[in-house]
């Protein structure tokens, strides 16, 4: 017999939620770090290179096989807004391609991001999907 997660039953015009209890198993521990960035993207690239700069142990995950997220696998054709300085004007010089630093050339923008993460000592680890959390005392110990 299988079963969801969680099972909703309607009963008497409200809903009952049936639980599933996971018998308790061993799981082995990938890494310690300080800092877990979950999703690579402009975002999470951002947030992995520049916390390790500040000295702490870094891991980013990406489900993807590549880091940039919607810049580079979603082929995003140039830099939108009007961010300007620090990061993001070392990334539009790491990755100019061209005469217009706003445009992306996302085979070249994948190159300089790992260059970066790697110079950072990042930890990186694709094709990795974040399903669950370990909680204690409200926070975050660990994901699944």
């Amino acid at each position: 017999c299988w079963y969801l997660v969680i099972c909703f039953l309607l009963k008497e015009g409200g809903f009952e939620v049936r639980y599933y209890t996971e018998p308790a198993k061993q799981i082995p521990i990938k890494a310690e770090v300080d800092v877990l960035v979950i999703g690579s993207g402009p975002a999470g690239f951002s947030a992995a290179v520049n916390a390790a700069r500040q000295g702490v142990r870094t891991m980013l995950i990406e489900q993807t096989g590549s880091v940039g997220g919607i810049a580079t696998v979603g082929l995003m054709s140039h830099w939108t807004g009007n961010t300007k300085g620090g990061f993001y004007e070392e990334i539009l010089e790491h990755s100019k391609d061209c005469d217009d630093p706003q445009i992306i050339n996302p085979e070249k923008l994948k190159t300089v991001m790992l260059d970066m993460l790697y110079e950072e000592g990042v930890m990186l680890q694709l094709y990795t999907f974040a399903c669950d959390v370990i909680m204690e005392d409200n926070v975050i110990r660990a994901f699944l």
